[in-house]
Protein backbone atom coordinates (compact mmCIF):
# COMPACT_ATOMS: atom_id res chain seq x y z
CA UNK A 1 0.00 0.00 0.00
CA UNK A 2 2.87 2.38 0.70
CA UNK A 3 3.87 2.54 -2.96
CA UNK A 4 0.26 3.09 -4.01
CA UNK A 5 -0.12 5.97 -1.56
CA UNK A 6 3.15 7.53 -2.73
CA UNK A 7 2.09 7.21 -6.38
CA UNK A 8 -1.35 8.74 -5.69
CA UNK A 9 0.33 11.68 -3.90
CA UNK A 10 2.55 12.26 -6.93
CA UNK A 11 5.69 11.28 -5.04
CA UNK A 12 8.46 8.99 -6.18
CA UNK A 13 7.73 5.42 -5.13
CA UNK A 14 10.17 4.00 -2.59
CA UNK A 15 12.23 1.15 -4.10
CA UNK A 16 10.84 -2.18 -3.00
CA UNK A 17 7.32 -0.79 -2.57
CA UNK A 18 6.35 -0.40 -6.22
CA UNK A 19 4.04 -3.22 -7.22
CA UNK A 20 4.41 -2.20 -10.90
CA UNK A 21 8.21 -2.31 -10.93
CA UNK A 22 9.27 -4.90 -8.39
CA UNK A 23 12.90 -5.33 -7.35
CA UNK A 24 13.93 -9.02 -7.28
CA UNK A 25 13.87 -10.18 -3.67
CA UNK A 26 17.55 -11.28 -3.53
CA UNK A 27 18.67 -7.91 -4.89
CA UNK A 28 16.44 -6.05 -2.42
CA UNK A 29 17.69 -8.12 0.54
CA UNK A 30 21.34 -7.62 -0.41
CA UNK A 31 20.85 -3.88 -0.80
CA UNK A 32 19.16 -3.67 2.60
CA UNK A 33 21.85 -5.71 4.36
CA UNK A 34 24.85 -4.06 2.71
CA UNK A 35 23.42 -0.54 2.59
CA UNK A 36 21.74 -0.32 5.99
CA UNK A 37 22.34 -3.23 8.34
CA UNK A 38 26.12 -3.61 7.92
CA UNK A 39 26.86 0.14 8.29
CA UNK A 40 24.54 0.24 11.31
CA UNK A 41 26.42 -2.59 13.02
CA UNK A 42 29.74 -0.90 12.34
CA UNK A 43 28.42 2.38 13.76
CA UNK A 44 27.14 0.61 16.87
CA UNK A 45 30.53 -0.99 17.28
CA UNK A 46 32.58 2.19 16.92
CA UNK A 47 30.26 4.79 18.48
CA UNK A 48 28.69 2.78 21.30
CA UNK A 49 31.43 0.20 21.73
CA UNK A 50 28.93 -2.62 21.28
CA UNK A 51 30.09 -6.15 20.51
CA UNK A 52 28.69 -6.87 17.06
CA UNK A 53 30.93 -9.80 16.16
CA UNK A 54 28.12 -12.36 16.31
CA UNK A 55 25.57 -10.27 14.35
CA UNK A 56 28.20 -9.47 11.69
CA UNK A 57 29.08 -13.15 11.46
CA UNK A 58 25.43 -14.05 10.89
CA UNK A 59 25.04 -11.16 8.46
CA UNK A 60 27.90 -12.64 6.43
CA UNK A 61 26.01 -15.94 6.19
CA UNK A 62 22.84 -14.11 5.15
CA UNK A 63 24.69 -12.14 2.47
CA UNK A 64 26.16 -15.38 1.07
CA UNK A 65 22.71 -16.96 0.97
CA UNK A 66 21.15 -14.06 -0.96
CA UNK A 67 24.13 -13.81 -3.32
CA UNK A 68 23.60 -17.47 -4.20
CA UNK A 69 19.88 -16.81 -4.70
CA UNK A 70 20.71 -13.86 -6.95
CA UNK A 71 22.99 -16.01 -9.09
CA UNK A 72 20.47 -18.85 -9.49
Amino acid sequence: QQGDIEREAGLGVTPGFDRHNQVPRPKFQLGFMKGLVEPLYHALSTKLMMDVEEPLHQLGHNVCYWEEELDS
